[in-house]
């Protein structure tokens, strides 16, 4: 088959599909990276790796559109349930595209600390808090309870703290200055 572009979408694809890479005949093929870390590895494989925009699908997508415009077959490396951007764009693009699956994606369990990098919530009404708690799961809803928490009334503290909130501030008026300053002091 006759590529005029190979997408890559991570280390992992390249790294994964090392042997694809190697037996194809890639000669002319302009090979597209999402990520410097992606088309470094890339780079030590083939020749004409370009890095995407940015690095992510639609930069890797608007990289292909600039360089080869008019491009009527891609293949794409990359793993399996990823989000599908790459491949509904090409098709209402009318190219063909060749998904080459070369791993598999299995969603990780992150700590509570990678999935949320709060360092505080502000919290403006007793209302606001209750809906918020009663949408997380539990187990963010116990994690939440250890960040932070400025309320904009003494009011809303006090449910908080009835609720198991451990570290709780009150800004001395909903003022938007008087909060700014108020998260300069926590901070």
């Amino acid at each position: 088959l006759s590529h005029e572009a190979v997408l890559v979408t991570s280390v992992n694809a390249v790294l994964q599909g090392e042997t694809l890479l190697a037996d194809a005949n890639w000669k002319d093929t302009v090979f597209i990276a999402v990520g410097e870390a992606t088309a470094k590895v890339l780079a030590e494989k083939v020749s004409h790796v370009l890095l995407a925009k940015t690095p992510d699908s639609e930069g890797l997508l608007a990289t292909l559109a600039d360089v080869l415009p008019q491009a009527k077959r891609v293949a794409l490396f990359t793993g399996r349930n990823g989000r599908g951007v790459i491949e509904q764009y090409l098709s209402r693009k009318n190219i063909v595209c060749d998904v080459v699956t070369v791993y598999e994606r299995v969603p990780t369990q992150a700590s509570f600390d990678d999935k949320l990098a709060a360092k505080l919530l502000v919290v403006p009404s007793v209302d606001v808090l209750m809906f918020a708690l009663a949408a997380a799961s539990p187990e963010y809803r116990e994690c939440c309870k250890q960040i932070p928490l400025l309320c904009y009334s003494q009011r809303i503290a006090d449910a908080a703290t009835r609720l198991g909130f451990s570290s709780i501030h009150v800004s001395r008026s909903m003022d938007e200055n008087c909060l700014v300053d108020k998260i300069k002091t926590l901070f």
